[in-house]
């Protein structure tokens, strides 16, 4: 695969990041990955109502930012 710079986190090149932050910062990665955890516990139990607007665009909009934390 293509350096991190042409293929962002599809590159091989983010396996050796990680590698070496999780050596240094390996609580950091254990909070992060504890906080993931908890949010798609609570994802899973979610039960929006089709009614209530604000629970539908929550109910979507959580996701994405899980996703987006996942990314950073």
């Amino acid at each position: 695969m293509s350096p991190y710079q042409h293929n962002g986190f599809i590159g091989n090149d983010i396996k050796l990041w990680i590698d070496n932050n999780r050596q240094h910062h390996g609580d950091i990665f254990g909070i992060a990955e504890k906080f993931n955890s908890d949010c798609y516990a609570a994802l899973g139990k979610a039960t929006p109502h089709n009614k209530d607007k604000r629970e539908l665009i929550v109910s979507c909009l959580f996701p994405r930012t899980m996703e987006l934390f996942q990314g950073t």
